[in-house]
């Protein structure tokens, strides 16, 4: 059976992944990485466009592949790239912008946000959705993995490819399946905004013990709970919901929790044991990678090869279907 070819990523605008982006969709990617053609892409292009820490994004891909590989994302299955390396996704993106207009961009809900409180002040940002779809449709993508937030990018996405079809006259590019790396969007610690680090309501994967537990002692639980034996609320807890994510089963903790016995302290105790537990072994894999950049390097020379010859291809046959083959 031929593997399915499923492409997502990250944006390198921070150097420190988050419980959010593991639960989020990573732990999706490793678990289908073995039986699929899975490309991850490191969108250091896109990240230009928030004006935020742009000297700082080289350091931030690497920082990010060696989480990526201590987490368990493995390069036997998974080619991990930088988008600025391929310069033929340019070419993809340049087409697409014939086939979209500016209102159909401000329906991407992100966007609409972003020009309602005027923090948009570049076309970059705007034309995200093409950027995305070029990514995404030059390698004839199946499926992306995506958060729940992001639905709707890929929903324009298969739109513009729909589009492009219909103007060529086949369907030389496939309309993209979403894996849902997540039903729900992770919450930061405060529970009223998803986890970003831009935020300050991340558990960051790399910090240190001590730092976990004090953004750990920092989550909103019951706000109405002033002393421990006052019946608590767990629906909209973050403790529980992050307990959730590691699979502990909180039954027993939600009755007590519930009937005044136990207190915040406690859940937070036995969360900060589930985070610290399972980051053991990826904090030793971190420190050992940091060791040996020059493997870190050739990781991305390799994968980004492997992934432009792949781009190259298919635009080549996208020139031939279109007819704007020269040479």
């Amino acid at each position: 059976m031929k593997k399915k070819i499923i492409l997502t990523g990250d944006s390198p605008t921070y150097n420190k992944l988050h419980i959010g982006h593991y639960f989020g969709s990573i732990k999706k990617r490793i678990k289908y990485q073995k039986k699929n053609k899975l490309y991850l892409i490191i969108a250091d292009n896109q990240a230009i466009s928030n004006k935020k820490n742009i000297d700082k994004i080289n350091k931030n891909i690497i920082e990010i592949t060696i989480e990526y590989l201590a987490l368990g994302i493995n390069t036997k299955y998974t080619n991990i790239f930088v988008q600025s390396q391929i310069p033929e996704l340019n070419e993809f993106y340049t087409f697409f912008l014939n086939f979209v207009n500016y209102n159909f961009l401000i329906k991407n809900p992100t966007i609409r946000k972003e020009l309602k409180n005027k923090k948009i002040d570049n076309l970059g940002f705007i034309t995200y959705p093409i950027s995305q779809a070029a990514d995404i449709l030059s390698f004839l993508s199946d499926y992306t993995i995506v958060g729940k937030d992001q639905i709707p990018i890929i929903e324009q996405v298969n739109r513009i490819s729909k589009k492009v079809n219909n103007f060529l006259g086949n369907n030389f590019f496939k309309k993209c399946k979403i894996i849902n790396g997540n039903n729900n969007t992770i919450m930061g610690i405060y529970g009223k905004n998803k986890m970003s680090k831009s935020l300050n309501n991340s558990i960051n994967i790399n910090s240190t013990d001590k730092e976990i537990c004090k953004v750990v002692n920092k989550i909103y639980t019951d706000p109405n709970r002033i002393k421990q034996n006052i019946p608590g609320n767990y629906k909209n807890n973050m403790v529980f919901k992050y307990l959730s994510l590691f699979n502990y089963n909180t039954n027993k903790l939600k009755k007590e929790y519930s009937n005044g016995n136990i207190s915040d302290c406690y859940i937070k105790k036995i969360l900060k044991e589930q985070i610290l537990d399972f980051l053991i072994p990826v904090k030793k894999k971190i420190d050992k990678y940091k060791k040996n950049i020059d493997f870190i390097i050739e990781v991305l020379k390799k994968g980004t090869k492997i992934s432009r010859d792949i781009v190259c291809k298919n635009l080549e046959k996208f020139k031939k279907n279109f007819g704007k083959s020269i040479f």
